[in-house]
Order: C-alpha cells, then structure tokens, then sequence
C-alpha cells in the first residue's frame, strides 16, 4: 500500500497507467507462453 502511494507520488496517472499496464501485458504474455510450451 505505502509503496503504491509512492508511484502515484512519482508518476503522473498516465505514466502510471501505462507502467502497470506493460506489467500486466508482459506477464499475460508470460503466463500464455507457459501454457503453449505445456501443449507442445
């Protein structure tokens, strides 16, 4: 929690948006390519 007060400090919303969305994006990506790698 003290840690998510911090960004929003840091960052501008936007920023901050996008840096948790490329977060997100990377380990969907992450999570998919684990269960192609388990079919194959």
């Amino acid at each position: 929690m003290f840690i998510k007060q911090n960004i929003k400090k840091y960052y501008k919303p936007s920023e901050y948006n996008k840096l948790f969305f490329s977060l997100f994006i990377r380990s969907f990506i992450d999570f998919c390519l684990k269960k192609i790698l388990k079919f194959l």
